[in-house]
């Protein structure tokens, strides 16, 4: 749910404010590649752009936000489900959401780590910032719905 709210959240951005969203293609790509043994996404590389990326970089997106909510309950313990805590969201969701986000996979895509090869870094990071606090967000109140819900049953 919340990497569905994240995503809805780029689309405002991309419709009122004029930021493009994350091309899930080139991340499609960049996890092709790897078979190849390449780990960091090259815009010279002989591989171009396959009909499954654009699928494979959106299965990756969605795949690591059912990561990240699985993480929760698996490091605080299923009463984390009934009593949701904040900080457990902010550390997940936000804290290593970002950090795999410019630590990770920035480098991956090329972008250097914490993109340091990136020609504006700083709207990058307020876009980065921004979006994990929107996920975070929605991973709490999403947490919060379902325990609700839960303990009403």
């Amino acid at each position: 749910m919340s990497t569905l709210v994240l995503d809805l959240w780029v689309v405002l951005l991309e419709r009122y404010a004029g930021l493009p969203r994350t091309d899930w293609r080139q991340v499609g790509r960049w996890l092709r590649g790897l078979a190849s043994g390449n780990l960091v996404l090259r815009e010279d590389a002989p591989d171009r752009e396959g009909a499954g990326d654009a699928v494979l970089g959106w299965c990756f997106h969605y795949g690591v936000g059912l990561a990240y909510a699985a993480l929760l309950p698996a490091i605080w313990g299923r009463e984390l489900i009934v009593y949701p805590q904040p900080l457990p969201y902010i550390l997940i969701g936000f804290v290593l959401s970002t950090f795999a986000g410019l630590g990770i996979l920035t480098p991956c895509m090329g972008g250097g780590f914490m993109g340091r090869f990136l020609p504006r870094k700083a709207p990058v990071y307020a876009y980065v910032l921004v979006a994990h606090i929107v996920f975070t967000l929605a991973q709490y109140a999403t947490a919060l719905g379902y325990a609700l819900w839960f303990l009403s049953v």
